[in-house]
């Protein structure tokens, strides 16, 4: 790119333009490499935690899912039930409403989730005090 604007700016007879043109091109090329470096720097950074996670056993990224503060919560409602018969069958929807909606009398049921690891159901870690 660099090696352009100078064959460029040769070849212009008028020594401003061909200023212009050399700093045209030498600005464009130095935004060029920053974005490259920073993309570099991303990726590196992406590839580092992507080893680390391949690295751990399924149960210990299964648990610290189950540990993150920041949990998922059921809402029934048209959007949810639309989003969810895109992978699941009308009847597994339906399913889904009756295990983890609300009651007849309007209070929430219970929410357990059960962990598969080899065919075998484990349950999650129970809540820490004060949850």
């Amino acid at each position: 790119m660099i090696l352009g604007g100078v064959v460029c700016s040769i070849i212009e007879d008028n020594e401003f333009q061909s200023r212009s043109i050399l700093g045209i091109f030498f600005t464009t090329s130095g935004i060029l490499f920053a974005l490259f470096i920073m993309m570099s720097v991303s990726l590196r950074k992406w590839s580092s935690w992507s080893s680390t996670q391949k690295g751990r056993s399924e149960e210990s990224l299964q648990k610290e899912a189950l540990e993150h503060p920041f949990q998922p919560e059921y809402v029934n409602n048209r959007a949810f039930t639309e989003w969810a018969e895109q992978f699941l069958s009308s009847e597994e929807v339906e399913r889904l409403h009756e295990k983890y909606g609300e009651r007849e009398d309007g209070e929430k049921r219970e929410a357990r989730i059960v962990l598969r690891v080899d065919g075998e159901p484990q349950e999650p870690p129970s809540p820490a005090p004060g949850e």
